[in-house]
């Protein structure tokens, strides 16, 4: 059970990471969200506990999903159909897991300047992993920002 956040250079490290390749795509969640910090994106677990609940709910069978008219439309697809979807899926592309952390390196530093030079790739390279994805999920809690104002999508 995860209990907080580690960026991507900490996760390579443990080896907790994977390369996205297109054989996992079917099975992996590429997971759009809200940054809570300036440089965290959930400094208090609260994005993140919610990712954990939704995934406990799916493979229970008792997540409730919202969706548009629009979606469901262009992609004719069944509510119930997304959640299988996702329970089937073992991988998750987020970013602060995915995309190198400058701020996780000392400034100035070769690793600095090797995590900017990576991340500017990875930013590059988006379209490619929310196309191959096989789920696109947007996380939007209710949170607080920690410069104070709260990011309320509903």
């Amino acid at each position: 059970q995860m209990r907080s956040a580690e960026p991507h250079q900490v996760l390579k490290r443990k080896g907790a990471s994977t390369e996205l390749v297109r054989e996992h795509a079917e099975v992996t969640t590429f997971v759009s969200h809200q940054w809570c910090g300036f440089l965290h994106p959930d400094p208090d677990f609260v994005q993140l506990r919610t990712l954990q609940g939704m995934f406990h709910r799916a493979a229970r069978g008792t997540l409730h999903l919202d969706t548009d008219i629009v979606s469901m439309v262009a992609f004719q697809e069944k509510v119930t159909e997304r959640i299988e979807k996702l329970c089937a899926c073992r991988y998750m592309w987020l970013d602060y897991f995915c995309v190198p952390q400058p701020s996780a390196e000392v400034v100035d530093s070769d690793a600095y300047h090797a995590a900017v030079d990576d991340l500017q790739k990875a930013v590059g390279s988006l379209p490619f992993y929310i196309e191959t994805c096989a789920v696109f999920l947007v996380l939007a809690p209710v949170v607080r920002h920690e410069d104070g104002s709260m990011n309320d999508y509903r």
